[in-house]
């Protein structure tokens, strides 16, 4: 079975490489990057083209959903899963509609983070 190519997009540095090390620890995954803001999350999305893509609401000069969106124009096989503590149903909504696969809450135990990007990654 094939790895999950992951790419992930946040602001926060710290908590980028928290998931990596999460991914890095776990053989259905494969980190093919961080970004830390929308512009280069996109444009590492076109270069490394990622099974699936996380991505935080809270980023400099956008949100995450109109990235997920932009990315989702050029590589519409990408699965998006948005990884934020907001939880507005209005966003979490909004994400789905623009054809994010799920929504998981920055406080999430990391075994529902896992198995919830498998799952998406596994497209089941």
């Amino acid at each position: 079975m094939s790895k999950i190519r992951i790419l992930h997009i946040d602001d926060h540095i710290l908590f980028t490489q928290g998931i990596q090390y999460l991914l890095s620890e776990n053989p259905a995954f494969e980190w093919v990057g961080g970004a830390s803001s929308g512009k280069e999350g996109v444009e590492k999305a076109l270069k490394e083209q990622p099974d699936l893509v996380i991505v935080d609401y809270f980023l400099p000069e956008t949100n995450g959903v109109e990235i997920g969106t932009e990315i989702l124009k050029a590589l519409p096989k990408t699965k998006l899963v948005l990884l934020t503590m907001e939880n507005s149903y209005l966003i979490i909504q909004s994400a789905r509609e623009k054809g994010f696969s799920a929504w998981i809450s920055k406080a999430a135990e990391k075994d529902e983070l896992l198995s919830t990007l498998e799952r998406v990654g596994r497209s089941e």
